[in-house]
């Protein structure tokens, strides 16, 4: 018998979607089309927000956000340190530079009190917030903040679909919530994102912007006196999500509450395993708050971190157990180090929560028996290594 493994990840994904893909009767794309409208339609029902556009990954709804946030040359974004490259990158390609802020002592997620050092002036036009793994800022304040300071407010939800806050969606908060289909999130269509935003009066810019700057497109010159005709009137991006993803998107969110209580009760399992390992910190929820349970973080206290937590990872692999690391901060990726000339040292609570955290695997499909290997694998491993 070989040795059990465990993967990180796997997408729940089954003969509905396959089935989804057949060709609609009442058209024949494979590109933009109706698909696309009905998963934005539908999709606006679980995030919460105002309006929807299906985009090609969240990447794509980051940047678009930066430039209708007002992001170009000469002027700065706010991003936290601790999140994927993505945050800042979209704030890079739109010409703005990124300024960084620490986590919270008490939380990955960006830090207010962090934020108050920063002194904002004319040249600030927006913020970046991340829920990590899922779990909402605390959004009544950053949006006051963003108010305050003129700000706009986008959300990088990339862990989120499901999350709430006050009583809310995520989506309901900020100018715009940025949302990821990526395979190893909570609802997939193997790539892509949605731009959730508020002011109904972008829907035209963000229209050209995620097609090539065109003042018309595919199916909207169907109509049309001059179906081949259209100008470019912006500069502007291939962006736009096919019918395709869309319709795997359509599937996805019909199956979202089966699969969020299937990744709850594996987060309860994890959370009643671990709660008693006095060197396992977990991750906390604002009273509230409802997190998508996205990722399920532990955080190893032990004098020796990243090393300690280094040798659990490895362990683990070894045990045939899949982990990951969410996330790296920023500032210490070479990329960034060169650019903007950070020091190790710059972002403390980012880099505190970084060396001690390893990401468990908890997804749909993953069995309650391998769930329980895994904790006790990690026991076993903590006991053995005597932390």
């Amino acid at each position: 018998m070989g040795k059990k493994r465990v993967p990180f990840h796997v997408p729940s994904v089954d003969y509905r979607e396959l089935n989804a893909l057949r060709m609609p009767e009442d058209g024949n794309w494979l590109a933009e089309g109706r698909r696309v409208k009905e998963f934005e339609d539908l999709f606006l029902k679980f995030s919460g927000g105002k309006n929807a556009r299906a985009v090609s990954s969240c990447t794509a709804a980051l940047h678009t956000a930066c430039i209708l946030s007002g992001a170009e040359r000469g002027r700065k974004v706010i991003v936290p340190v601790y999140t994927f490259a993505a945050s800042a990158n979209a704030v890079i390609y739109s010409g703005a530079d990124p300024v960084f802020v620490d986590s919270s002592k008490d939380s990955p997620n960006i830090g207010l009190d962090e934020l108050q050092k920063i002194k904002t002036d004319q040249h600030y036009t927006a913020l970046i917030s991340v829920n990590v793994g899922g779990i909402p800022c605390r959004l009544d304040k950053l949006s006051e903040f963003a108010k305050s300071r003129g700000l706009g407010l986008v959300q990088d939800c990339s862990h989120s679909v499901e999350s709430e806050y006050q009583g809310r969606p995520v989506g309901d908060y900020g100018d715009f919530a940025c949302y990821s289909f990526q395979a190893t999130k909570n609802i997939t269509t193997s790539d892509g994102g949605m731009l959730v935003y508020s002011d109904e009066g972008l829907a035209r810019d963000i229209d050209q912007i995620i097609h090539h700057g065109m003042d018309s497109y595919g199916s909207l010159r169907e109509g049309s006196d001059k179906p081949w005709d259209y100008n470019v009137v912006r500069l502007g991006y291939k962006y736009n999500m096919t019918d395709l993803q869309a319709s795997i998107g359509i599937v996805q969110l019909c199956k979202l509450q089966e699969n969020y209580l299937k990744r709850k009760s594996i987060y309860s399992l994890y959370t009643e395993m671990l709660r008693d390992v006095p060197c396992i910190g977990m991750s906390a929820l604002d009273k509230g708050a409802k997190t998508s349970f996205h990722l399920f973080q532990v955080f190893i206290r032990a004098k020796d971190n990243p090393r300690t937590r280094d040798l659990i990872l490895h362990r683990l692999h070894e045990k045939g157990i899949s982990c990951s690391v969410h996330f790296k901060p920023l500032h210490i990726h070479p990329f960034y180090q060169k650019v903007y000339s950070f020091r190790e040292d710059d972002f403390p609570n980012s880099m505190h929560f970084y060396r001690s955290s390893i990401s468990l695997p908890i997804f749909p499909l993953l069995k309650k028996e391998d769930a329980v290997y895994v904790c006790d694998t990690l026991k076993s491993i903590i006991k053995e290594l005597n932390i």
